[in-house]
């Protein structure tokens, strides 16, 4: 239950990287961009201009009480830029987890405890972060999860959550982040 929570609770926070095959053309790989400076730092969620991730976590297969549980967190996501990866380090509270991930859009399978084995890939979109896999959740349905990252203004990130479920549902979830330093 807790390894499961935490796992929640990245990717409430966009963390897991997201997004199916079916977001991207072609498979080959593309050429590597260098993330950008301006990403890089450390990042508050600011909740009241956040929208709520109730109906993304539920889809996914979270309970009533884990989804209370992620409505009080409000992480910081560090950002360290590199030429060709992309490091998110979240912390809420006791909590800290480390996600990196390739910029190179070559697909990789990557074993979370929420949904098991997902497809993940991860790219640059302009001045944008996308990433994205392909889950499977607790209901055995599969979906694909996106997350888009990119800086609205100096002090300012939007997190752009947005689940496309095997039914053609698609829920989104915009979420700011707020620059501490």
């Amino acid at each position: 239950m807790i390894v499961w929570w935490l796992s929640m609770v990245a990717l409430a926070q966009g963390l897991d990287p997201v997004g199916p095959d079916a977001a991207v053309a072609s498979t080959a790989p593309v050429a590597r961009a260098p993330m950008g400076a301006d990403l890089a730092g450390t990042w508050r969620l600011d909740k009241s201009a956040s929208e709520a991730m109730d109906e993304i976590l539920l889809a996914m297969g979270a309970n009533w009480f884990e989804r209370q549980i992620l409505k009080t967190s409000t992480p910081n996501h560090e950002i360290v830029p590199s030429e060709d990866m992309f490091t998110v380090i979240v912390r809420s509270g006791p909590y800290k987890r480390v996600d990196e991930m390739p910029l190179d859009n070559v697909e990789r399978s990557v074993d979370y405890a929420i949904v098991g084995t997902a497809h993940v890939r991860g790219r640059m979109e302009g001045d944008a972060v996308w990433t994205g896999a392909r889950l499977t959740f607790r209901d055995g349905t599969e979906g694909m999860l996106e997350s888009t990252r990119r800086r609205k203004d100096a002090d300012t990130m939007l997190l752009v959550m947005r689940l496309t479920k095997a039914d053609g549902t698609v829920l989104e979830a915009n979420r700011i982040f707020r620059r501490v330093r």
